[in-house]
Formats: C-alpha cells, structure tokens, sequence
C-alpha cells in the first residue's frame, strides 16, 4: 500500500520509461522513413478509394442513379487522397530535416575523438 501511495510501482519504475522512449535513430534509420512512408502512402490511397466508391455503387444501386454516385466518390476519394497525400509528404520532410546533421555536432559517421583525462 506505501508503495501506491508515494507514486512508485517498485520494479515498473523504469518498464514504462523504457517503452515510452523515443527509439534512437541511426544512420541507416532513413531506409525506415522511406518504408514507413510508402507504407502510409498505400492506406491512403486504398482505403478512401474502397470505401467511397463501394458506398457509392451502393447508393446506386438503391437510388437507381447510376454511376452518378459511383462517381461522385472517385471524384472525393481524389480530393481526400489527395490531402493525405500533401499533409503526409509534409510530415516525412519535416521528419527528415530534423535528421539531418546541424552544424556544430559531431557526424553520426565520423568516431568522436577520444577527450584528454583531467587528472594526467
């Protein structure tokens, strides 16, 4: 019961931290960017696409006004895509500049040099 009450769980006091960290990112970690990327890419496309032009032909078929439907949802699964599209592509570059070397830190390629002990 002390243990809940002061706000720590013992042992899963570092569990949840380790999770909740963000992953390091290594030099080769832009191959990941790019999969995930294209990964996101294929769900957006597919899924607006799917369901807009079954519910489409559906409501054709019910209302009798075909293909008026049908393609009225290509035509908005277009301007949908389209905007995940952008906002996604927006979101890799954002993520890919934030990757990039700044100026002043050492290269992730580069060793560091070794420093000089203080007490020699």
């Amino acid at each position: 019961m002390a243990v809940w009450a002061s706000g720590r769980v013992g042992c899963l006091d570092g569990f949840f931290s380790t999770i909740m960290a963000q992953p390091q990112r290594t030099p080769g970690s832009g191959i990941w960017l790019v999969l995930g990327f294209a990964w996101r890419l294929g769900y957006s496309i597919a899924i607006p696409l799917v369901v807009l032009l079954l519910g489409g032909r559906l409501l054709d078929r019910r209302l009798g006004t075909h293909p008026w439907f049908l393609l009225g949802g290509l035509g908005l699964s277009f301007v949908i895509t389209t905007a995940l599209l952008f906002v996604e592509s927006l979101r890799v570059m954002r993520e890919a500049q934030e990757t990039e070397e700044k100026p002043g830190q050492p290269s992730a390629t580069q060793p560091d040099t070794p420093k000089e002990d203080s007490y020699q």
